[in-house]
């Protein structure tokens, strides 16, 4: 296995190169590895590329997706994973999937971890690209922490309090 010989007359068996197989004996010729799959010399069969992964291109071995790039199946090519998802290896190579932000966050490429809100906004929204995207509470309300997805989370300001701008992250007392 892993061996052939196309010629006649011949002492000796010739390795099946990287990128190809044999798995049959008495074979005059190897096979090239199938999409999605690899193989090193003298290969009876060729292996599946794991996720993340895809082969190079002479079949010879696995190469990672680049950062931002992801491929959940070995016959996938890698994708580009669009601004406002991420990658679950982030700015490392071999991402194997691709997930929107969840609604009150974000995320400008898809190599950045996905952020929360910003004080003063919500979004009940998946897959924003910025904060400046993220709705603002309106005046006379706040919010406080970051990653709010909801209008609800917007607090009106108190008796004696006030605030005149929207997107903010307290109110003011009232002079």
């Amino acid at each position: 296995a892993g061996r052939f010989q196309a010629a006649k007359s011949q002492a000796f068996c010739r390795s099946c190169p990287a990128g190809k197989h044999q798995h049959a004996a008495g074979a005059t010729s190897c096979l090239d590895c199938g999409a999605g799959n690899y193989s090193g010399a003298e290969a009876a069969h060729c292996s599946a590329c794991g996720a993340g992964t895809v082969p190079g291109p002479a079949r010879t071995k696995c190469i990672g997706c680049e950062p931002g790039y992801f491929s959940n199946r070995s016959t996938s090519p890698c994708g580009v994973c669009q601004a406002g998802s991420v990658t679950d290896t982030l700015e490392k190579s071999g991402g194997s999937s691709c997930t929107k932000c969840e609604s009150g966050r974000y995320s400008a490429t898809s190599t950045s971890a996905c952020a929360g809100c910003p004080v003063g906004r919500f979004s009940n929204s998946t897959g924003l690209t910025s904060g400046a995207l993220c709705t603002a509470c309106a005046a006379g309300k706040y919010v406080e922490g970051t990653g709010s997805d909801d209008e609800a989370d917007c607090i009106q300001c108190a008796a004696g309090k006030h605030q005149v701008s929207e997107g903010q992250g307290a109110c003011v007392d009232c002079d």
